[in-house]
């Protein structure tokens, strides 16, 4: 499933944004960001972990984490701890956007074995 990582422009955008959020410190993140930021981190987790139990309609933003957390074990320790929005500092933030601003927005140099 991760093969099928999107090769358009980055899908990671409003991961990004929400952690550009926390790290404002003011808590003020809208109801439907922490649900969706949830649901990609959930279903990147279930991609990287058991991809045939993945859910119908997995969102291409979690496919992208996935691919993230699969080879970039530093990002993956940082998400190691994160239990939802809630748990991620401004300081842990900042070190997941700088990581995420190193990723190429494609590589095809990662498949998925079935």
């Amino acid at each position: 499933m991760l093969a099928a990582r999107s090769n358009t422009v980055d899908t990671l955008e409003l991961v990004r944004l929400t952690l550009t959020l926390v790290l404002d410190s003011s808590g003020q993140i809208p109801d439907g960001l922490r649900e969706y930021f949830a649901r990609v981190l959930t279903e990147a987790r279930t991609l990287r972990g058991s991809p045939r139990e993945a859910p119908k309609g997995v969102l291409p933003e979690s496919i992208d984490l996935a691919y993230t957390l699969a080879t970039d074990p530093g990002f993956c320790n940082d998400l190691d701890n994160v239990a939802d929005l809630d748990s991620i500092t401004p300081q842990l933030a900042e070190r997941l956007l700088a990581r995420m601003e190193r990723e190429p927005v494609y590589t095809d140099d990662f498949a998925l074995a079935s």
